[in-house]
């Protein structure tokens, strides 16, 4: 009978669990992507609520409205964690893509 590498790791007292230096991310270039992707979907979130807070629009000195920084904070992070997004493939299209040619595949 085979013994599970993790129940071996368990039974020697090492679970890998705070043994391993490395981050649980991706390293490398996809690590800093990913770095990348979780600040900018940190400030997304801080923006959005802060905007709910506040309001879209303000009023500038001259009396016209304008939209808030908040506002433009969060269009802006929007744009970059769609890019990242779609750098990851989590973007529906490309789920679609790749549940079908797993499809493909499994008729081979």
């Amino acid at each position: 009978m085979k013994r599970n590498p993790a129940i071996a790791r368990l039974a020697r007292g090492n679970s890998g669990l705070f043994s391993n230096p490395s981050p649980p991310w991706p390293s490398g270039d996809d690590g800093a992507a990913f770095e990348l992707m979780c600040s900018e979907y940190g400030r997304f979130c801080i923006a959005v609520a802060k905007e709910r807070a506040q309001g879209s629009a303000q009023e500038t000195p001259n009396g016209y409205e304008a939209p808030t920084t908040w506002h433009s904070i969060a269009v802006k992070s929007q744009e970059w964690l769609l890019k990242l997004f779609a750098a990851f493939g989590m973007m529906p299209h490309q789920r679609a893509i790749r549940e079908l040619s797993d499809d493909l595949v499994g008729q081979l």
